[in-house]
């Protein structure tokens, strides 16, 4: 349908063009329909002829198109010249011959020619490369061809001289064929042609002899001729141009892949050799040069033998007719084939598996024939596989002897492939029961369903997907007896592999842990306990870390220590223990924790004075205990950690001190007594005695003593009273106590008797200025209930010696003073140093000076005890 539209129209513009040009009429419609006969007739040549030789429709590319090309422009103008014509000879009475010749050769000549260039510049249009090239390439060359083929076709057609040339012009269109593309020759030939029919048609050039008519077909056949010429030879240079790129590429391709062979061969890990039919190694590769160093060029298979010996794997000797070079040399394909192979420099040997193929004889290469082989060292692969079976082996034995752990493999699909003993009396099931079966069988159904989702996948492929994952951390399973009772294990699943390394299933080793179970719930249920009583307990404890980052550092309170230290538990926690403590003990403490840190020590028990959030000072007993939490087999199972018990002993030592010093003070003057005094007056001659600087004679004074006894207050007492007395008491004790300074210790003995205590290296006359201060300190009245009393004191001094004891010094001050009061009263008298005792019988008689002094009426501090007054106080 589309190619009859095709056709009216053509013939429908072809009687329109006709019409314009003045040939209208029933001969316009002749014309027409010539024209669009000869159209149909050339297209159905051209195309029918390049389909049968499997040529591309519509292009012109080598003579075989060219040839189609001619033949379909010559058929459609023959077909046209059976209407044309005629109707001129019937219409104008044309001779019918004559202008069916003219016809044909006019259409066959414009056909050809203007088809040419067409379909030269169509095949181009989308690749204009070939057109650009020569411009590109030689532009000289291609714009001197233009030149001079203008020019001669000039010289020749647009001459007035009328001589037979026209065959000098030709020659230039040939070399234009032959230098350059065919569509630079195709594209030249159009204003060539018209040249040509022009300067002929105005009677110029070779052609003007004869008449117009014969002039133009003379002229058209010039052009067809030298067209078809051009075309002929310009499609064998593109032929030859073709063919030229093509050898060389297809060099290029076989140097490239001979270049790839080589490397191939040079590169490859296997050991490659060729062998002519001699059995003479003609090429080898440097793994092979590499794998038979000692194995010289040249040496047929009969000298083999004289640099490496061969033997079967299990030492068994090779016929040399078997090896399989020698076989490859007979036609043979030989594959995987081991041998031990024994050099010079190897006497073990290397275990070689062997290939070879014979390669069949070229006479273009000249080859005659031979064989390739190919060698790979197999030494470690061979050496792993027997460790492979080994370890088979030894894994059977492991299975059979392993009783006390269920054994368990399977494949990739969940089905069981091993069971071992130890299974069979863990779980009560015989191996050929379960073999075969899915593992799932095993397990709690519920748990493999948790843990499906878990990993979200099927519960039949949890085990399957824990092996994949590679992880064989120990994981608590619970597994499922063949009489239904579940059984708490500890499993690990790991993935197997096959020779290759391919995954090719799971193992699952399980272990009994019921005892296990039970005891961690008994330590649940005991840590369930502790942390009660520990939460509860009424004193103060805490967890401190021993090691890494939490040395030191508080990890747990109770409610108590929260009270104890007046700081929360988020507050306690995390802070350092030795800042609780009182700030001029932390050193101490940090001291005492660092055996602690070491090691070295695992329990203690001191009293610590601890800082409270107001700022007062805690005492609290501190017991701490190195805990190092342990399963029942006493294997530690965490971090060991310093538990602290700290019992608030605040209040017991207060009221121990408030005793304490109610036994060592006064109750009425609040100085201290007798018994402190003599205390601190001992520690004075023993800090004297080991003092430096004291004379070598161990004579200097180490301390001063001063016993006073006050003169008239029993007349006070008498006469207003005890509570009187006891008002005159603290003021003479507060007058004393501004008379001595913050070292010397004052005391009141009892009674109206007082001492004061000179620490140090001190002097008579130091000692006497002393004295004297507290005599002048009674030289105004005393006043006491509203009355005043007139008092005095007496007072006697003794400097003590560093070997001389606190009752000695006591005994003579207190001679001294009853000396003062014998001598008046209110009045300062010093007892002399004790002469030093010595060896023999004069130190009996040293020694007992004091007991000279009561016989004068005056006792002595060792053998005299102070009566009780009625002023003191329990």
């Amino acid at each position: 349908m589309d190619r009859a539209v095709a056709v009216v129209t053509l013939a429908v513009i072809a009687g329109a063009t006709n019409a314009l040009t003045g040939t209208g009429g029933a001969l316009g419609t002749a014309f027409a329909a010539a024209n669009a006969a000869q159209a149909v007739v050339a297209c159905a040549v051209t195309r029918g002829l390049q389909r049968r030789h499997g040529r591309e429709a519509w292009r012109l590319r080598d003579l075989a198109d060219l040839a189609a090309l001619v033949a379909g422009a010559v058929a459609g103008s023959v077909a046209a010249a059976g209407i044309g014509p005629v109707a001129l000879h019937l219409l104008r009475d044309e001779p019918l011959l004559p202008a069916a010749g003219a016809w044909v050769l006019r259409n066959a000549a414009s056909t050809f020619v203007l088809t040419a260039v067409l379909l030269r510049v169509a095949d181009r249009a989308g690749d204009r490369s070939r057109l650009a090239g020569p411009l590109r390439a030689r532009p000289a060359e291609l714009l001197a061809a233009c030149g001079v083929v203008v020019v001669g076709y000039g010289v020749v057609f647009a001459q007035p001289v009328q001589l037979p040339v026209a065959f000098l012009v030709l020659p230039l269109s040939m070399w234009l064929a032959l230098r350059f593309d065919t569509t630079v020759a195709a594209l030249h030939l159009v204003p060539v042609g018209v040249l040509v029919v022009v300067a002929t048609t105005a009677g110029l050039g070779p052609f003007a002899v004869h008449g117009p008519a014969a002039r133009v077909l003379l002229a058209q056949a010039f052009v067809a001729v030298g067209a078809l010429v051009t075309l002929v030879l310009a499609l064998q240079r593109d032929e030859r141009h073709a063919a030229t790129e093509h050898l060389v590429a297809s060099e290029r391709r076989a140097d490239r892949h001979a270049a790839l062979m080589e490397t191939v061969f040079a590169t490859t890990a296997d050991a490659l050799s060729v062998y002519d039919e001699r059995g003479v190694a003609v090429l080898r590769n440097p793994a092979a040069q590499e794998m038979f160093p000692d194995l010289p060029d040249g040496v047929d298979r009969e000298g083999w033998g004289s640099y490496f010996g061969l033997s079967h794997v299990d030492g068994a000797p090779v016929d040399p007719e078997e090896l399989p070079v020698v076989r490859a040399l007979r036609g043979q394909v030989v594959d995987d084939v081991d041998l031990l192979v024994r050099t010079p420099g190897e006497p073990d040997g290397r275990v070689l598996n062997l290939r070879a193929h014979p390669m069949p004889g070229s006479s273009r290469a000249g080859w005659s024939g031979g064989a390739v082989l190919a060698a790979r060292d197999v030494t470690a692969v061979r050496r792993a596989t027997e460790q492979i079976t080994h370890a088979r082996d030894r894994y059977a034995a492991l299975l059979a002897a392993a009783t006390e752990q269920a054994i368990v493999a399977c494949d990739t699909d969940g089905a069981i492939t091993v069971f071992n003993a130890g299974a069979e009396r863990m779980l009560g099931y015989r191996a050929e029961e379960v073999v075969g079966r899915p593992i799932a069988l095993l397990h709690d159904p519920r748990e493999l369903v948790e843990r499906g989702t878990e990993l979200d996948v099927p519960a039949t492929a949890v085990v399957a997907t824990m092996a994949a994952r590679r992880d064989s951390t120990a994981r608590r399973w619970t597994y499922r007896r063949r009489d239904g009772a579940t059984l708490p294990v500890s499993l690990t699943i790991s993935p197997t592999s096959d020779e290759y390394g391919d995954r090719d299933g799971a193992i699952c080793v399980a272990s009994d842990i019921t005892s296990q179970v039970a005891t961690e719930a008994r330590l649940h249920d005991s840590e369930r306990l502790f942390r009660l009583a520990f939460d509860e307990a009424p004193i103060a404890m805490m967890i401190v870390g021993l090691q890494g980052e939490d040395a030191g550092l508080v990890l747990r309170t109770n409610a108590t220590t929260s009270v104890f230290t007046g700081l929360t538990e988020a507050e306690l926690r995390r802070r350092d223990v030795h800042s609780l403590t009182h700030p001029d003990d932390r050193d101490a403490c940090r001291a005492s924790f660092r055996p602690f840190l070491d090691g070295a020590c695992a329990e203690t028990r001191e009293e610590k004075r601890y800082l409270h959030a107001d700022g007062t000072v805690r005492r609290g007993m501190m017991t701490a205990t190195v805990v190092a939490p342990a399963d029942g087999g006493g294997t530690t199972i965490a971090e060991p950690y310093l538990l602290c018990l700290v019992e608030d002993v605040t209040a017991r030592r207060q009221a121990e001190e408030a005793l304490r010093h109610q036994a060592l003070h006064d109750a009425l003057t609040g100085l201290p007594n007798r018994t402190l005094l003599v205390e601190r007056l001992a520690a004075a001659l023993a800090d004297g005695g080991a003092a430096d600087g004291r004379e070598a004679d161990g004579r200097a004074p180490a301390a001063g003593l001063l016993f006073c006894d006050l003169d008239g207050f029993k007349s006070v007492n008498d006469s207003a009273g005890h509570a009187a007395g006891d008002g005159v008491l603290r003021e003479v004790a507060s007058r004393f106590a501004a008379c001595v300074g913050p070292a010397v210790t004052l005391a009141r003995l009892g009674g109206d008797e007082f001492a004061v205590v000179l620490p140090g290296a001190v002097d008579e006359s130091a000692l006497r200025r002393a004295a004297e201060r507290l005599v002048a300190a009674l030289c105004t009245p005393v006043r006491a209930d509203g009355a005043e009393h007139v008092l005095g004191v007496s007072v006697g001094t003794a400097l003590g010696l560093p070997d001389e004891s606190a009752d000695a010094v006591i005994a003579r001050a207190d001679a001294a003073m009853y000396a003062a009061k014998r001598a008046g009263k209110n009045r300062v008298h010093a007892a002399g140093l004790l002469p030093r005792p010595r060896p023999g019988p004069d130190a009996e008689r040293l020694a007992g000076v004091a007991s000279r002094g009561a016989a004068e009426g005056r006792p002595t501090g060792s053998s005299r005890h102070l009566p009780a007054r009625s002023s003191m106080r329990a």
